[in-house]
C-alpha cells in the first residue's frame, strides 16, 4: 500500500478551524481569578512547610510558571564503546540450559532432538568472526 499522499477521509474536516476547542478556553478564563491565590499557596508551602520535598516541589512549580520548564538536553555526540562476543548456538543452548531454563522453553533450534543438525549446519567458532580491525572483537 502506498505511503502518504491524500487518502479519503484523512484531515481536518474542511470548514472546521484550526484551534483548541472553546471548553480549554473557558477553563482557563476560570481559572485565572484563582490564580494568584494559587501562587500565594505555593509561596507560603515553600516558605514555611516543614517538608523539604513540599518546599522542593512549591518552588520548582513558582519557577516552571515564570520560566518555564527547561528544555530536555540530549547528548548525541557521546559514544561509548561495546563489546560483542559472539557465541555459538550449541554455547547459547548450553548456558540456557545451566541456567535452569527448561529444554522445551527453547527456541525448537536449540533443542536437542532438532539441535543437532541445525548447530553442525549453523555453528561456527567465535574467534573466526572478526571485525575490520582483525582482532575479534567488534565495536
Amino acid at each position: 500500500m502506498p505511503r502518504g499522499g491524500t487518502r479519503i477521509g484523512a484531515g481536518r474536516p474542511k470548514g472546521r478551524s484550526n484551534k483548541r476547542p472553546k471548553g480549554s478556553v473557558r477553563l482557563a478564563v476560570m481559572a485565572e481569578p484563582y490564580a494568584a491565590e494559587a501562587l500565594d499557596v505555593l509561596v507560603n508551602v515553600m516558605r514555611s512547610s516543614k517538608s523539604d520535598t513540599a518546599r522542593i516541589t512549591a518552588s520548582c512549580a513558582i519557577l516552571d510558571r515564570r520560566y518555564g520548564r527547561p528544555a530536555a538536553q540530549v547528548d548525541v555526540n557521546r559514544r561509548s564503546e561495546v563489546e560483542v562476543t559472539y557465541h555459538s548456538i550449541a554455547e547459547l543452548r548450553a548456558a540456557a540450559l545451566a541456567d535452569g531454563i527448561p529444554l522445551d522453553l527453547l527456541p525448537p533450534f536449540m533443542r536437542a532432538d532438532a539441535a543437532s543438525e541445525t548447530i553442525k549446519a549453523i555453528d561456527h567458532e567465535p574467534s573466526e568472526r572478526k571485525n575490520d580491525s582483525g582482532n575479534g572483537t567488534a565495536h
